[in-house]
């Protein structure tokens, strides 16, 4: 195993990266070392490609998994661990388009029903009325919930806040102080523990390709559906550019129809055409 993944990983540390991104970069960076012949140090950039030519990832993935392996190739250069960097033989993929994807409203219907309490159905309750990150449902604690606010330990330490909804608060109230989430067994979790153990969940109850943060999507696109401006939305789903809150809202064709709806009819204006000097 490459021992320069922990000094990678207390160089981020050291630069004030976000805990989430230093998870995300560690777990890439293992796997890749494990996967690869020579591991990372002595990666050729035709090991790489080949690692990233896995048929299931989608664009977005491929561009989040080449920044990182980016990230700790050039660090290694500049800081003399490594002489060669094998990603610039290699073309960068791109973002590729962010298309919503939120669960349908009998998917969560479903999921409210059907899942156990602990940890899965408040995972959801907390992705699906507060918006809440996986990161962010794991730390959440009931002193940090009132009726009408939560608290909320976001994405590099950020702390926000967003609106309790009644719905929330009727299942967040009577609960006892500390961990809203927890196992089966009481313990407290991990964001990785939550996403990587959730597979076998939701093939138990016939939603085999469904993920905690489509409901996170279910959010964000039911606020714009119900009324909400795009503004109020990138707000509660505390994103820094709109552009962010762009890729989590799906625009239904009603919504459509209503805005092309609010048009004024003009044609009584049509006889009397405006004239030109």
């Amino acid at each position: 195993m490459s021992d320069l993944i922990s000094l990678h990983l207390t160089w981020l540390r050291a630069g004030g990266r976000s805990p989430r991104t230093i998870a995300s970069r560690e777990r890439l960076l293992h796997h890749v070392d494990r996967a690869l012949p020579y591991g990372l140090d002595h990666a050729a950039a035709d090991e790489l490609a080949g690692y990233l030519s896995h048929p299931g990832w989608s664009q977005w993935t491929l561009h989040t998994y080449f920044g990182h392996l980016v990230g700790f190739y050039r660090w290694g250069v500049r800081s003399g661990y490594l002489t060669l960097d094998p990603t610039l033989h290699l073309i960068h993929p791109g973002q590729g388009d962010r298309l919503p994807d939120p669960a349908t409203d009998d998917e969560l219907a479903q999921a409210l029903r059907d899942l156990p309490a602990q940890p899965w159905r408040l995972a959801v309750q907390l992705a699906a009325w507060a918006g809440l990150r996986c990161c962010e449902i794991v730390a959440v604690r009931r002193e940090d919930v009132t009726a009408d606010w939560i608290r909320i330990r976001g994405k590099g330490g950020r702390m926000a806040t967003v609106p309790t909804s009644p719905q929330l608060w009727a299942v967040i109230a009577p609960m006892a102080a500390g961990l809203l989430v927890r196992s089966s067994t009481g313990l407290a979790m991990t964001p990785q523990r939550l996403t990587q153990t959730q597979g076998r969940v939701w093939d138990r109850i016939g939603q085999p390709h469904q993920h905690l943060h489509r409901f996170r999507h279910w959010f964000a696109t039911t606020l714009l559906r119900n009324g909400a401006d795009i503004r109020t939305v990138q707000e509660l789903m505390r994103h820094a550019s709109i552009t962010s809150t762009q890729g989590y809202t799906a625009v239904v064709p009603a919504q459509r129809q209503a805005a092309v709806r609010l048009l004024p009819d003009l044609a009584d204006r049509s006889s009397n055409p405006l004239t030109l000097n």
